[in-house]
């Protein structure tokens, strides 16, 4: 499953609706299709994290928010919740003294119908007026929009058909990026453009099977702007993105870039060489950000004399400042880039926070992983940490052997790690380092696979040390070894992913099979 860097950001309320005033901005809902108790939440963008800012509930169809604007033009995204259920967001362009007024007589919140006395919104909402038969089928698709419709039969028959099949939702996805940029080209430069070059930009991402089209059609685009606007915020995002620098992968030397702390002392990372160094990728935005926080600090305290944490925020300069004097308490190193999630986090090709990098005394970058979970952090420094050695490949009649090969992320919350891949005519098995409390188990699904560059899936068909489906636990010192067997690989691979499960997230990405 796509990981979507929303999925990441979590709901963070730091403000509820204040009293109506006149130089408030007043957003005024009629929308009758959606049931009474319905919280209605206000998102202010602020770069890649929304973060809430005025609530409302709908009473007898209606909603009213008054939310202060100082200055200046704020981007603003509007959903709703209700029973868990999250809806998609409806993009607001927010001035003070605005006058917006919300009506809908269906649940397609991306979509609906919005009178306002900004320009900018009217400007905006010539991209949904030109996509809005696509957008409406994809809601469809939000489980929100299934919860509030309770769908007919046939309606119920083709949300079932379209979550079946991802590509269709992808293909229609795109489509909607190509009638943008093609909009694009028709529409003077203006803020609102630039925000949905940036917008096209972020997306093109998350479909790898139209990158090449879509970023080529960006680029055209892209070439033809002034300086001033290459030199925007979006501009600059959009270039980072279009023309992406090289990825860092394990046992490449971290680069020495240059952070500032709260009281704007600079910093480099090559001042911390001699010990272990854990980089946390954070965004205020993200609860499970906050959430890992206190760990950071037992593991600080755990392993001070080994290693050192640096916490980096993907928020942009004012929204980390002011989070971290309001309502983040972090007690380790708290720095930022001041590129948001275009500088060191993009080289690692990472989509989610928290995201996790673990650098060796001599800088040298061991491992990442993303998400966390209690206690994992011992986990994966014990994993990475121990001796072990280069990749070392061989060959000897017709079979390959690769000891220590590297990889790109190990989601397994360092329970395992790979020690050999062996590849041969009879199938690929992989002799995998288990790391966990004794006693606690580890349990591998018999419908684990693996994946290749190529998408090739390939079944389990066997296994030593372990019976899949069963407990396995480790000795007393929490270490064991077991291997599984696959499916022979196709000719021309040169990665493979382990899955644990289908639909599981257990995974470890792109272990390299053939010397490059």
């Amino acid at each position: 499953m796509r990981i979507n860097w929303i999925f990441a950001i979590g709901i963070l309320i730091v403000s509820v609706q204040s009293l109506v005033a006149s130089d408030n901005v007043i957003i005024k809902g009629n929308v009758e299709s959606i049931p009474d108790s319905t919280e209605v939440i206000l998102f202010r963008q602020e770069g890649r994290a929304g973060m809430g800012i005025a609530t409302d509930t709908v009473i007898y169809g209606k909603f009213c928010l008054s939310i202060p604007v100082d200055s200046g033009l704020t981007m603003a995204r509007l959903r709703l919740s209700k029973n868990d259920q999250m809806s998609l967001g409806r993009t607001l362009y927010l001035r003070p003294n605005a006058k917006i007024e919300i009506s809908a007589t269906d649940p397609f919140v991306q979509t609906w119908n919005v009178k306002s006395n900004v320009p900018e919104q009217n400007e905006y909402d010539h991209f949904i007026s030109v996509n809005k038969d696509i957008l409406d089928l994809l809601q469809m698709d939000n489980d929100f929009t299934s919860y509030i419709m309770g769908m007919s039969e046939n309606k119920a028959k083709s949300l079932s058909e379209l979550k079946a099949n991802e590509s269709i939702r992808d293909s229609l996805s795109v489509a909607t990026m190509l009638r943008d940029i093609d909009m694009l080209q028709q529409m003077p430069v203006t803020t609102v453009w630039l925000d949905k070059l940036e917008d096209i930009a972020r997306n093109i991402r998350l479909y790898e099977a139209y990158s090449d089209t879509l970023s080529s059609r960006l680029q055209n685009i892209y070439q033809n702007l002034n300086d001033a606007d290459k030199n925007s915020r979006q501009g600059v995002i959009a270039n980072a993105i279009l023309y992406p620098p090289t990825k860092l992968k394990a046992r490449d030397i971290i680069p020495d870039e240059e952070f500032i702390d709260r009281e704007s002392n600079r910093h480099r990372l090559s001042e911390l060489r001699g010990k272990w160094v854990l980089l946390d990728f954070w965004s205020s935005g993200c609860y499970a950000s906050m959430m890992a926080f206190p760990e950071l600090k037992k593991f600080q305290d755990d392993y001070a004399d080994k290693v050192t944490v640096v916490s980096l925020s993907l928020d942009n300069e004012k929204m980390w400042r002011d989070a971290s004097k309001n309502f983040v308490r972090i007690d380790v190193n708290n720095w930022n880039e001041c590129k948001e999630d275009m500088g060191l986090y993009q080289r690692f090709g990472a989509d989610g926070t928290p995201t996790f990098v673990l650098i060796s005394p001599e800088g040298e970058i061991k491992t990442k992983w993303m998400l966390y979970a209690q206690g994992g952090l011992g986990y994966q420094f014990k994993l990475h940490s121990r001796e072990k050695g280069r990749p070392e490949y061989s060959e000897i009649d017709g079979v390959r052997n690769i000891k220590n090969p590297d990889y790109d992320y190990n989601d397994t919350l360092g329970r395992l790690d790979v020690e050999c891949v062996e590849v041969s005519e009879n199938g690929t098995k992989i002799d995998f380092f288990a790391n966990n409390t004794p006693g606690v188990p580890i349990i591998i699904s018999p419908e684990s696979f693996l994946i290749t560059d190529a998408g090739t899936k390939l079944k389990l068909i066997g296994s030593d040390g372990i019976t899949p489906g069963q407990e396995f636990t480790t000795d007393e010192n929490g270490t064991g070894h077991f291997s599984l067997s696959y499916e022979p690989l196709p000719m021309q691979t040169e990665s493979i992913t382990f899955v644990e499960a289908p639909g599981g997230w257990f995974s470890i990405k792109n272990i390299r099979v053939k010397q490059l």
